[in-house]
């Protein structure tokens, strides 16, 4: 029985759908409104902070702290930094100012740290010395770059040791080029390449390297057995002059102060008397 000014309950669901339908899509537009309008403020949020953080005082650079760094490098460290001073520490990006610091010759690799709110921790690596110069006024230390680090101590004996007559090395400054080597022959270049290609090929030689020179000829390898200068010059060919001399050697060849072997094909002999002026120079 149905009751009288009520409808069923089927007529009640069929009579009510199209409002539920509308009620629907009204939420569905809302959601999908809310999420440019939340994109929306998200950004405009963060512009605020953006700015405020960019117009505050807070975060400005006031200090620079320089930590591990060597006190003859320090002056230069801070003169390359101070137009950081007052930057807003949090968006100056740091890259381009570590590059710059790196640049510097005694300077292998520079670390900056912000430390907030308003200070920068600095720390250097120096370089690492590749040998030692034995120069006329005493032996001094050296990158593979030529550049100059300072007096070597008794800890630098294991190191390659390069002797350079006529040179001066303590009127110097650390960090400055070793001008004087890089000339001739090829310089410091040459240097590294032949210390890399002994330390490769020891076999090769009759016999242990007694001393290396660089000279205005090139560089020069003293062997103690036999005693005779080797001169490779520019130290671009070294197995093809080892192989020379070695085929030189079993050929049974009569005494010779140096042995000069620049020239392709070629093994040119100097005689001891000769050569004894620039055996004595080395």
């Amino acid at each position: 029985m149905v009751k009288a000014g009520r409808p069923p309950e089927f007529l009640r669901r069929v009579h009510n759908r199209p409002v539920v339908r509308r009620r629907g899509r009204i939420l569905v537009l809302l959601q999908l409104l809310s999420v440019p309008a939340g994109v929306a403020l998200g950004g405009l949020l963060a512009y605020a902070a953006e700015h405020a953080i960019r117009e505050t005082d807070l975060f400005r650079l006031r200090e620079v702290r320089l930590e591990e760094v060597p006190g003859a490098l320090r002056p230069t460290v801070r003169q390359r930094l101070a137009p950081l001073l007052g930057r807003n520490l949090l968006t100056t990006d740091l890259r381009p100012w570590r590059e710059g610091l790196e640049e510097l010759p005694l300077v292998r690799r520079a670390h900056l740290r912000r430390l907030l709110p308003h200070a920068l921790h600095v720390r250097v690596e120096p370089p690492s010395p590749w040998g030692v110069i034995d120069a006329d006024d005493g032996p001094f230390l050296v990158t593979a770059e030529g550049v100059l680090l300072g007096a070597a101590g008794d800890d630098a004996r294991d190191l390659p040791h390069l002797r350079v007559p006529g040179l001066q090395l303590a009127p110097a400054r650390e960090g400055a080029p070793v001008a004087a080597v890089a000339p001739p022959a090829g310089g410091m270049a040459a240097a590294v390449r032949l210390f890399a290609w002994l330390r490769a090929h020891a076999a090769a030689l009759p016999g242990p390297a007694e001393r290396v020179t660089l000279s205005a000829d090139g560089l020069r390898v003293r062997l103690a057995q036999p005693p005779l200068t080797v001169v490779v010059g520019d130290a671009t060919r070294l197995d093809e002059q080892a192989d020379a001399l070695a085929i030189w050697l079993e050929a049974g060849p009569p005494a010779a102060a140096a042995v000069d072997l620049r020239f392709r094909g070629m093994v040119v002999v100097r005689d001891p008397s000769a050569d004894a002026l620039a055996a004595a120079r080395e």
